[in-house]
């Protein structure tokens, strides 16, 4: 196989992990909706329950930093 043979397959494998990595962040949201019911139905401040979701994104969002980030600086060093 050639050499753009093999690029192609690199080019898949890292639009993979961008969908991976939004991925993330949808799970993250989601999981903060889900918690944010929770504590609602549990008795928790109101100002803490309608902090969660967004504290769960960004912190999804960091994740998702962190995971592009890593893979940028290892193409970088190639």
């Amino acid at each position: 196989m050639d050499k753009r043979g093999f690029e192609k397959y690199r080019d898949l494998a890292l639009f993979g992990r961008v969908i991976s990595t939004g991925l993330v962040v949808a799970g993250y949201a989601f999981f903060g909706v889900y918690l944010a019911r929770w504590m609602e139905g549990e008795g928790y401040p109101s100002w803490l329950v309608s902090l969660t979701p967004p504290g769960a994104v960004v912190f999804g969002l960091w994740q998702g930093w962190l995971l592009l980030s890593d893979l940028v600086r290892k193409r970088r060093q190639k």
